[in-house]
């Protein structure tokens, strides 16, 4: 298992790798925590910025593992549903 830690990428908050690319017998690259902040950390105003930074980074973490723009991608969001949602 080798730990990818694109430069290109904000530094993850917590104690975390960003992916890890795991080749036995097929390559996998397993990414976690990745958002929409920028490579400096600054995070954009808006939800489609945001969206955008995380694509980039997304891909930045793949390029490291070795996988190319068109390996697919499974995406999990998970957000905290405001008490007006919940209700």
């Amino acid at each position: 298992m080798e730990p990818l830690e694109p430069s290109g990428v904000a530094t993850p908050a917590a104690t975390y790798v960003l992916g890890t690319r795991v080749a036995n017998p097929q390559i996998l690259i397993h990414t976690a925590g990745i958002v929409g902040a920028r490579a400096d950390g600054s995070v954009p105003d808006d939800l489609e910025a945001q969206a955008a930074e995380t694509f980039t980074a997304t891909a930045e973490v793949k390029t490291a593992g070795g996988a190319t723009s068109s390996a697919p991608v499974t995406i999990v969001v998970d957000r905290k549903m405001s008490q007006g949602e919940a209700d």
